[in-house]
């Protein structure tokens, strides 16, 4: 089976400010190669549990944090930001199931530690939980505050990961867990911090501007509805000097 491992860093075990994860702050070396760990945990973990092929995807910020000279050797990393699909660059049907590491909690969403991002649903482990029934789930830390939280230490973190990346495994080859499908067409709404994305953002055809800072796109097909999104945060991006 070929695996795929989307790591993001903000809900890595330790990880509890922001300078943690920011490139031009002391802290970042340290937690990048944490980063690097538990992504070999997930590795390590499929591998023990079958795998023939694992990608890994550095998902957080920039996309180059993972080390590859650290990064175990059966593995191949996924990195740089110039992506069509962001965090899932690269996905297609042969593929037998995704892993994530280090994802965060949605911004507003409760008190999850640098929880941030744009969603219109709530989509996170416990609504993943429901509509995969069979999903498994490893939480390394819980949030006291967006700056704040209760961690166990890495190697506990990077324990857990393995074996459940181990049981996943098994999971997925008795298909416990069914894709889940989405219902044409599909709507990605975006509400923007600020106005000038929202209206940059209709620079592309078949982006609406719902509201002053609210953009929608709807399309038959799920995939080119994702990129036309991401397309527009890049653009809403450019357009303002700080965050979305």
């Amino acid at each position: 089976m070929k695996i795929y491992i989307s790591v993001d860093m903000e809900g890595i075990a330790g990880v509890a400010v922001a300078k943690h994860v920011q490139p031009d702050q002391k802290e970042y070396e340290r937690f990048r190669r944490l980063m690097t760990q538990e992504a070999n945990a997930a590795v390590e973990g499929a591998l023990a549990g079958g795998a023939r092929e694992v990608v890994v995807s550095d998902g957080h910020g920039p996309m180059t944090n993972i080390l590859i000279e650290d990064l175990h050797r059966d593995a191949r990393l996924l990195s740089g930001s110039n992506r069509l699909l962001c965090q899932m660059e690269g996905i297609d049907q042969s593929f037998a199931a995704v892993f994530f590491v280090g994802y965060h909690q949605r911004e507003g969403g409760g008190d999850g530690i640098l929880n941030h991002t744009l969603l219109g649903r709530i989509v996170q482990e416990i609504e993943a939980e429901r509509r995969l029934q069979g999903v498994l789930v490893a939480p390394v830390k819980e949030g006291f505050d967006r700056y704040a939280g209760l961690s166990i230490t890495p190697e506990k973190a990077q324990a857990m990961i393995r074996e459940q990346a181990r049981e996943a495994m098994d999971t997925v080859r008795a298909k416990r867990v069914t894709p889940y499908k989405v219902a044409a067409p599909v709507t990605f709404e975006v509400e923007f911090k600020r106005t000038a994305p929202a209206r940059m953002a209709t620079l592309f055809p078949g982006v609406e501007r719902r509201g002053p800072r609210t953009i929608a796109v709807t399309d038959s097909d799920y995939v080119r509805a994702f990129k036309l999104t991401w397309g527009c945060l890049i653009v809403g991006m450019a357009s303002f000097e700080g965050l979305l």
